[in-house]
């Protein structure tokens, strides 16, 4: 399991089948993933233990900023990532990318960032 760690392992939310489900992934992946397969499935990390390390004493928000949102029903790609390159605009058709807050998207259930000292 990797940490995220603010642009080096990207934190990255994927809807697909109507379930959620995030992801760790190595910002060098991000975009090999994105121009093949979508495939984000080998990065899997459970809501809690993101919402656990998010909770840790001395944990950096900065890491905790989700960076891109994949809907695979609607093969819609949502980025929020402030920094190069731009992966919105590397998307390949069918799909389609936008760069815009996202976090709206995410099941309430998932938003790990809300979850922080519920679980304490």
């Amino acid at each position: 399991m990797l940490n995220p760690e603010y642009d080096r392992v990207l934190i990255i939310g994927e809807s697909k089948d109507k379930r959620f489900s995030w992801h760790c992934v190595p910002k060098e992946n991000v975009l090999k993933i994105i121009k093949s397969s979508m495939d984000f499935s080998k990065f899997k990390i459970e809501t809690e233990t993101l919402c656990g390390l998010f909770n840790a004493k001395g944990a950096d928000e900065s890491d905790f900023q989700p960076a891109i949102y994949v809907d695979a029903d609607k093969k819609a790609l949502y980025s929020q990532f402030p920094e190069p390159p731009s992966f919105e605009e590397h998307v390949v058709e069918p799909w389609k990318g936008y760069y815009e807050d996202f976090t709206g998207l995410i099941p309430e259930g998932h938003r790990y960032w809300d979850l922080r000292n519920k679980t304490r």
